[in-house]
């Protein structure tokens, strides 16, 4: 009996021991893959992140902005376009410089811009009551959204 509990002891020690060998060498050959994969994730949530933020903070602003002749395109000082955009009879100025896109008081100095995050290029073109924005992120994506002002008619038309 003792020779035989031996044997099955062994034989279950070298299955398991195979097993993990086996094991192992799929994790070695998989290594390659995942690190791919994990990879290719990061890129892409840098360039969703790159390309779609600068619109979204654009989008929030007008979302919030008053009803009546709110957004319209202006120029700084030094010809770059800028998104005037009216809330609480305050008008505040989206624009892309230097890699970032600025909000600004339009009362107050370039000086007191606060920047919101990296950014492209940013074209603006206006048509009526509707802008044009074409925005060209960092690694030279080109996306365009219009924008308009909310309505103010609540639950139905003119």
């Amino acid at each position: 009996m003792r020779i035989s509990s031996i044997t099955r002891h062994r034989a279950g020690t070298t299955f398991v021991f195979i097993f993990f060998l086996i094991f192992l060498l799929c994790s070695l050959f998989l290594i390659p893959r995942i690190i791919t994969v994990y990879d290719g994730i990061i890129n892409r949530a840098e360039n969703t992140h790159n390309e779609a933020i600068v619109l979204e903070h654009l989008i929030g602003a007008v979302k919030r902005a008053d009803n009546k002749d709110s957004i319209s395109v202006t120029t700084l000082d030094d010809s770059t376009p800028a998104l005037s955009i009216t809330k609480n009879n305050v008008t505040w100025l989206y624009y892309c410089k230097d890699g970032y896109l600025y909000t600004q008081n339009s009362r107050k100095s370039e000086l007191y811009a606060e920047r919101l995050c990296k950014a492209g290029i940013m074209y603006l073109y206006q048509k009526d009551n509707m802008i044009s924005v074409e925005y060209i992120s960092e690694n030279n994506n080109v996306q365009n959204i219009i924008l308009t002002p909310r309505s103010g008619i609540i639950g139905g038309t003119n």
